[in-house]
C-alpha cells in the first residue's frame, strides 16, 4: 500500500460503533488499532470482542479504499504521462 495521508471514517459505521461501544477507551483502542492498520498493516489485537469485530469490518473498507485510492493515483499518474507526451509533442512540431 501507498503512503496514503489516513483513511475514511464513515458516519454510518461511526453512528453503530457508539451504539455498541459505549467506553471511551474503547473507542480509543479501535481508533488505535484502526490508524495502525492504516498506516502500517499491523495491529494487536483487543481483549474486548465487539472491538475486534467493529475492528475486522472497518478493516476490509480500508482494504477496499485502499484499492480504489491505488487505482486513482496510477490512472491520474498514467493521464499526466500522457499530456505531458502531447505536450512535448506540440512543442516538437513548432519548434
Amino acid at each position: 500500500m501507498s503512503n496514503k495521508p489516513g483513511f475514511m471514517f464513515y458516519h454510518e459505521d461511526f453512528k453503530a460503533i457508539c451504539e455498541v461501544i459505549t467506553d471511551g477507551s474503547d473507542f480509543k483502542k479501535l481508533v488505535s488499532m484502526l490508524m495502525d492498520y492504516s498506516e502500517n498493516q499491523t495491529y494487536t489485537k483487543s481483549d474486548n470482542m465487539a472491538i475486534n469485530a467493529f475492528f475486522t469490518m472497518l478493516k476490509q473498507k480500508i482494504d477496499r479504499d485502499s484499492i480504489k485510492y491505488e487505482n486513482t493515483i496510477e490512472a491520474r499518474r498514467e493521464a499526466g504521462r500522457l499530456g505531458g507526451l502531447a505536450k512535448q509533442r506540440n512543442k516538437n512540431k513548432m519548434g
